[in-house]
């Protein structure tokens, strides 16, 4: 919006210092009174979204800096929950490492099927083979039940395995949701950013109204 609208004021805005500057030039270098008063609307508008972006980029530093200092708060309760959490990340991770690994394996083995069946299908699409077809699509039907058959397996065991590390971040952030002042700062952010989004948003809004005006005066 900004680069659009700016080339425009310093047209204008030359335009305007000519006429001022050469009062024998001829009227047709000089603003109709119309577009003198939607080029003031434009400029007030311009000043009034860089007021209302600087204004609400404080208030949202300010939140942002009230909410950090009500979770510093929490350390002292929170510290026992995050050492629990990098020990068992820690003592988790290999186990964990190799339930990917397990499940890499079976894609390993059960895609290659399911890659050959897919390939067959398109095959049988192409030469028009309804016979061949329904067989190779029954094949990619098994082919992908035994992929899903040998996930589960390796997928529960990575459940089983990351339990301990999701247990522990539920018990932090059930500390952090428990609290009234964390709760009472993470909302005012949340309306603050709201009331911010709604504000530019009405501001760019007149803008556009105000320099639709400006171009049909000017036209």
């Amino acid at each position: 919006m900004f680069r659009d609208t700016q080339p425009l004021l310093e047209s204008l805005e030359t335009r305007t210092l000519m006429s001022v500057s050469h009062p024998a030039a001829p009227t047709t270098a000089a603003l109709s009174a119309t577009a003198q008063a939607d080029l003031a609307k434009v400029k007030a508008d311009l000043a009034k979204i860089q007021s209302d972006e600087s204004a609400g980029a404080k208030t949202l530093s300010a939140d942002r800096t009230a909410l950090q200092t009500d979770l510093k708060a929490l350390s002292t309760t929170l510290a026992p929950l995050q050492t629990k959490l990098q020990a068992d990340e820690k003592t988790q991770a290999p186990l964990i490492a190799a339930d990917y690994k397990a499940i890499g394996a079976v894609y390993a083995k059960d895609n290659p099927a399911i890659f050959a069946d897919e390939k067959a299908i398109r095959a049988d699409e192409k030469s028009g083979n309804t016979t061949q077809l329904a067989k190779d699509q029954a094949a990619l039907a098994a082919a992908q039940a035994t992929l899903t058959a040998d996930l589960k397996g390796p997928e529960a065991q990575l459940t089983t395995d990351e339990a301990p590390i999701k247990a522990d971040q539920a018990a932090i952030q059930a500390v952090i949701n428990g609290d009234a002042t964390v709760t009472a700062a993470k909302a005012k952010l949340a309306a603050d950013q709201s009331a911010l989004q709604a504000t530019l948003t009405a501001d760019f809004t007149q803008l556009a109204a105000d320099e639709k005006a400006l171009r049909a005066a000017l036209a």
